[in-house]
Parts: structure tokens; sequence; C-alpha cells
């Protein structure tokens, strides 16, 4: 049975291009219909309104996740800004990317750092978290200074 995907994101960001791209590829291969504000998608209207199957989403704020479920349909969420438990994510091991930066760095012999962070994003909190991992001096006394106070 074919399903009814809606895509709510902004193609204005390459990354999400990807990430349409590939939907787009799955959706074909199993004879799914994507919905969405851009060709080649099916035209969708107005997203908490629709009636389909699901809907993919870069979700920015909690006023933003309202929104899309007013639709009382399934939400997957693609963007790792908001911090919720009820909301499926898919999401990169951002953790992760901040320990291979802060271990590029380490390595690299310098022993002065500073991160740039986006302030509020869960995405962000967690890059930083895992940068400060990897370049808290050996006794780990570490000491941060950012612009939202972390």
């Amino acid at each position: 049975m074919p399903h009814n995907v809606a895509l709510y994101l902004s193609l204005t960001q390459m990354h999400h291009q990807g990430i349409a791209n590939g939907a787009l590829r799955y959706a074909n291969a199993k004879g799914w219909r994507i919905f969405g504000a851009y060709w080649p998608m099916y035209e969708i209207r107005t997203i908490d309104a629709w009636n389909g199957d699901g809907i993919i989403a870069a979700v920015e704020s909690a006023g933003e996740l309202r929104k899309l479920r007013r639709a009382g349909l399934p939400i997957v969420d693609i963007s790792g800004a908001v911090e919720r438990d009820d909301l499926t994510r898919v999401s990169n091991d951002n953790a992760a990317i901040g320990r291979l930066a802060g271990d590029h760095i380490v390595r690299l012999g310098y022993d002065r750092y500073c991160f740039a962070a986006a302030a509020g994003s869960l995405w962000s909190d967690d890059r930083l978290r895992g940068f400060q991992d990897a370049t808290a001096p050996p006794t780990g006394t570490a000491t941060s200074l950012s612009s939202n106070g972390k």
C-alpha cells in the first residue's frame, strides 16, 4: 500500500536538500508519494490540516511543533533543535561530532580554543558537550565560555 508522506523543511538549507533527495529516492522505490512545497513533490497547501500518513519535518521551535501536531499524524524530526521526549528524531551523533572536533584540535597541539554555539539548540548543546569532553585538561577541570552561559 503506498504511503503519503509530507516533507516540512526548508530547501534553502543545503543539508535539507540532501534529506529531501533521499526521501524522494526512497519513496520512488517504494511507490510512496511525497508532498511538500517544492517540485517534484505533490503540492500541499497547509501542513496543519493535511491528511496523509506522516510528516518528516525540521522542527525548529515548540510553536512549530504545535502547528504540525494539529494534523494528528506521526512526525519524525530531522532538525534536533527542540528537545522533547515525545518527539521521534533521526539525527547525527552530535556529541561524537563535537568530540572528533575537539580531539583534532588537541592532536594539532593547540591549548586554547573557542566553540561557537547555536544557543538553545539541542544539536549544538550536544556538540559543545562532546567538544568540552575532548578538550578538558587531564585534571578534569575544564572551563568554557559561551554566549549562552554554558
